[in-house]
């Protein structure tokens, strides 16, 4: 994660909202299939900001586990595994 990252994204939009943390998503659709260039971009995102977000996006349990499957299984750190 770089605090000033300087990837120039064709398909989406990253606003950063911190300069060291986060930025908010826009231009894609999570309802619909998702490309694999956007995808590639939202992959790069998140690398470069360690937390991205998703506003007013209206999905359906079926297309939050669709979409969710595509960033494979969240890491659960050993100390929470107790927990799951």
């Amino acid at each position: 994660m770089s605090s000033a990252a300087t990837h120039i994204y064709n398909k989406i939009r990253v606003e950063p909202i911190t300069p060291l943390i986060g930025a908010e998503i826009s231009g894609v659709d999570l309802t619909e299939p998702i490309s694999a260039a956007v995808f590639d971009e939202l992959q790069t995102a998140f690398h470069d900001h360690a937390v991205i977000f998703f506003r007013n996006q209206k999905l359906n349990p079926q297309q939050h586990l669709v979409t969710s499957a595509d960033w494979r299984s969240p890491y659960s750190p050993p100390i929470y595994m107790n927990l799951i």
